[in-house]
């Protein structure tokens, strides 16, 4: 397999900053119990592609693929993993030595998703050839991703042991040391592996998500916009750059970054939901109500179960004197969210929406009575 080939990682670090910032003033007539989620929406720091280390097959350009590890290397670039995975087992039970064909399944496995086996079968390559820093970064990075972080670490470890400068090594070690709390170390790690590879558009990122994570806005900007200039059209780190700027109140950039991502038609629904809300925020911030709520409604499109952009909605109808429009929405959010640790202030609030949604019909009937 290819070194370019990547996965992503699904290892969660932050999915809402949690910074308190106002965005919605009192609703006219009523006192708000509830604040709008105000942080805006990032991509998580390591939820980045990564990198495996496999060796690829010697394919022809002109014959085409003829062993059986090309033909699995042809349909791992096809993303069909579940062919990859059926002619590499084939393969390593006909030559079960082979420490590259063992990490080549692990690889495999672990683009689909199947972090145990692939986790075997790295372990399997590294007991025939010790010596493979390639399949101690994979190992690393699996083990990161099933949340084992001691053997995360030790892996990541026993590599650079072998390899001091190897920078995905580094970066993987970088990871398990964020995940652990430990920011200054991971700072460390991330540093010396971007020194290896200035290049390393992960690394960057996930480094940039740290800074983000840590409010340190300058950095985190730094480390996002030079992502963006060595990969043009990574929505990703897009998206987080825009939150930096919005964090800053540079609320034009922020714009045109989201919208850049909304025209680009990313086929992930996260991406496409996050840069609406994001929208959204920033239209209201620039007082732009209505426009705010057109972006918090699609955000709904995307992710109906998006419980920000309900009380977002919410409360901006409010705001706009839409009660009866308001108190449907709070009403979604309380059947989707009956355990939310609002619960009794949503349900005070709905209580209330009700009683003057029924006075503002009956002083309308009111007035259509004393016209007649």
């Amino acid at each position: 397999m290819g070194a370019d080939l990547r996965t992503r990682s699904i290892r969660p670090i932050l999915a809402l900053l949690g910074l308190s910032l106002a965005l919605l003033a009192g609703c006219s007539g009523l006192q708000r119990p509830v604040e709008a989620q105000a942080a805006p929406r990032t991509v998580p720091a390591a939820a980045h592609e990564v990198s495996f280390e496999a060796q690829a097959a010697s394919v022809s350009a002109t014959s085409g693929p003829r062993s059986e590890t090309q033909w699995a290397d042809f349909y791992y670039l096809k993303g069909d993993f579940k062919r990859s995975i059926a002619l590499l087992s084939d393969a390593v039970a006909k030559d079960e030595g082979n420490a590259t064909l063992w990490r080549n399944l692990g690889s495999s496995y672990a683009q689909d998703d199947d972090f145990d086996n692939a986790v075997l079968c790295f372990q399997r390559a590294l007991k025939r050839n010790p010596s493979d820093t390639k399949s101690c970064y994979d190992l690393s990075v699996v083990q990161g991703w099933k949340g084992n972080l001691a053997q995360a670490e030790s892996a990541a470890k026993a590599g650079l042991a072998l390899e001091p400068r190897h920078g995905g090594l580094h970066s993987s070690l970088g990871n398990v040391y964020d995940d652990e709390g430990h920011e200054d170390q991971a700072l460390q790690e991330y540093a010396t592996a971007l020194a290896v590879n200035p290049k390393d558009t992960v690394t960057r990122f996930n480094r940039g998500g740290l800074y983000l994570k840590l409010n340190q806005l300058a950095p985190a900007e730094a480390d996002f916009d030079k992502v963006l200039k060595i990969a043009p059209h990574d929505l990703e780190a897009a998206q987080n750059l825009a939150a930096v700027y919005i964090l800053q109140n540079r609320l034009p950039a922020a714009e045109r970054l989201n919208a850049w991502v909304v025209q680009q038609h990313p086929k992930d629904d996260d991406t496409l939901e996050n840069a609406y809300f994001n929208l959204g925020i920033i239209y209201d911030r620039e007082n732009k109500v209505e426009h705010a709520l057109n972006m918090y409604q699609l955000a709904l499109q995307e992710a109906p179960w998006d419980a920000a952009a309900y009380v977002n909605a919410a409360v901006i109808l409010e705001r706009l004197n839409r009660r009866n429009e308001a108190l449907a929405y709070w009403q979604k959010y309380q059947r989707l969210f009956p355990a939310s640790r609002r619960a009794a202030d949503i349900d005070k609030r709905i209580q209330i929406l009700t009683k003057m949604v029924a006075l503002d019909k009956a002083n309308a009937a009111g007035s259509k009575s004393v016209a007649q």
